[in-house]
């Protein structure tokens, strides 16, 4: 809320900025339900500030990069307010403060423009009861050039530090009343009952991110069990389990797959005698597997092995 006391004929807006009112002006009372968040009213003309948006992050207004972001959203803004792309003009563009305004005025005779500070950008509208443009161009931009950054009290900062840190306890409560996001989605009485093809896709990723397998290594594996004789989901747990990588992690040589997949493509598995890199390659029953002479003592392998508990039936 805008602050009532003038000094030197300035009026505080949100503990953010100040400007300048004309004699004759006066401040309106707004309430909280109200979109505005600073009014005033003189003889001939009228001052209208919507409530600030949160544009996120300290900005430095003096950058190009910067500017052009503040004129993009501008430029939307006078779409919506005037009907069609007019000129704007940046009339401040300072460290912490822009200010850009409308080249023209609306059909009531409004001249739009936007304030940027580092709360947010805050939305506004002149309105001068006079004819002719330029008049009323004359006297928006002469008030506007007026607008400069509020440097608060030490009290003032305090108090707004508070007011923030209330709103944001406030918020952590309404949280903690109502655990689950808000709108129509979040309500826990609402839930959604899963599909048979939900529950089969579920329980398939869980498998495929067991094994460390791609999309397209699991539905190759998935091909190739059907083809075979017998059950195909028994076809395909067994292909699954009879993986080198898979067996080198079940022989308790590494703590997981990932790891047993990184000591196979390194080169450190012999099967049968022979050194075998491919994490995907088929073990027949009745297969040795072994690691090389030198990597035997590795510390990561004898840390695994003194974790593993037990070994399944097939691995000896």
């Amino acid at each position: 809320m805008p602050d009532q006391e003038m000094v030197n004929k300035r009026e505080i807006v949100n503990l953010d900025f100040s400007v300048m009112l004309p004699d004759g002006f006066t401040t309106q009372e707004i309430t909280e339900d109200e979109p505005f968040i600073f009014r005033a009213t003189g003889e001939d003309a009228c001052i209208a500030l919507e409530k600030p948006v949160e544009i996120g992050g300290e900005m430095d207004f003096t950058r190009p990069a910067v500017k052009g972001v503040i004129r993009n959203v501008t430029a939307r803004e006078f779409i919506r307010c005037y009907g069609r792309d007019i000129p704007q003009k940046c009339l401040t563009a300072q460290k912490d403060l822009m200010v850009v305004c409308g080249t023209r005025s609306d059909e009531r005779g409004d001249v739009h423009y936007i304030i940027a500070t580092g709360k947010g950008l805050y939305k506004g509208m002149i309105h001068v009861k006079t004819t002719g443009d330029r008049s009323r161009l004359a006297a928006a931009e002469k008030f506007l050039t007026s607008i400069s950054m509020y440097q608060m009290t030490p009290e003032e900062a305090q108090e707004a530090e508070e007011r923030v840190a209330q709103e944001a306890e406030r918020r952590r409560e309404e949280l903690a009343k109502r655990p689950y996001i808000p709108g129509m989605h979040g309500s826990p009485t609402r839930r959604i009952k899963q599909s048979n093809y939900g529950l089969q896709k579920a329980e398939k990723q869980k498998m495929r991110h067991m094994y460390g397998l791609s999309e397209k290594q699991f539905y190759n594996t998935y091909v190739k069990a059907v083809k075979k004789k017998g059950v195909t989901g028994t076809n395909l747990f067994i292909m699954l389990e009879s993986r080198l990588d898979n067996l080198v992690y079940r022989m308790g040589f590494a703590s997981t797959r990932k790891q047993a997949r990184q000591i196979v493509s390194h080169g450190h598995v012999l099967v049968n005698g022979k050194k075998v890199d491919i994490p995907s390659c088929q073990i027949k029953p009745g297969s040795v597997i072994e690691l090389k002479d030198n990597y035997k003592n590795n510390a990561f392998v004898a840390e695994s092995l003194e974790a593993t508990a037990s070994f399944k039936d097939y691995v000896e």
